[in-house]
């Protein structure tokens, strides 16, 4: 199902949301809620994905301390296989079908639009530190330790020349504009 000519995009600053179609993608929507003072909560490492298929993977996000992004959907318009539309909530209207939907991968109807939670944005600066896998753990924790850690990320080698044998923790920690 192709879904990108549902790309609209609308911000509510006063509600902190965003309501996109299922075709959005988030290199979209990222520049927009940017010129108003926002960032998306939870989304993919790359821009490149559209929110339908973000939702239909609940997909997870380099955002420290955060579940995937279901977390952040307030509503969500779902076409079910029947051809009913459906407006889904967490705990109001239709939410077994919302509960089912993220993370359904299109199996229990199809994401037309989605009402998401935003957060002020904020200028982030990365810094590496370079581990081994038997010190991995121990260096991510040492480095997440505190409240400015706003995304992270860690990677392991797997090119052939050293398969395992280096890893890195990335942490980006916010700092002023």
């Amino acid at each position: 199902v192709d879904t990108t000519p549902l790309a609209h995009v609308r911000i509510d600053a006063a509600a902190r949301t965003v309501t996109a179609g299922a075709g959005a993608a988030w290199h979209t929507i990222v520049p927009r809620l940017q010129r108003e003072g926002f960032a998306v909560k939870v989304m993919q490492s790359n821009d490149d994905f559209t929110v339908g298929g973000s939702l239909a993977v609940n997909c997870h996000g380099w955002q420290q301390g955060l579940p995937p992004i279901a977390s952040t959907v307030r509503s969500l318009r779902v076409v079910t296989a029947s051809g009913e539309v459906a407006v889904c909530t967490r705990d109001n209207e239709h939410r077994e079908l919302f509960r089912h939907v993220l993370g359904g991968y299109g199996l229990f109807g199809i994401v037309t639009e989605a009402t998401l939670d935003v957060v002020d944005d904020v200028y982030l600066v990365a810094k590496r530190t370079m581990t081994r896998p038997e010190t991995y753990l121990e260096t991510f924790l040492e480095q997440t330790a505190d409240d400015s850690v706003g995304m992270t990320y860690g990677r392991i080698s797997v090119s052939p020349q050293s398969f395992l044998e280096g890893a890195s923790v990335n942490v980006l920690r916010a700092v002023p504009a």
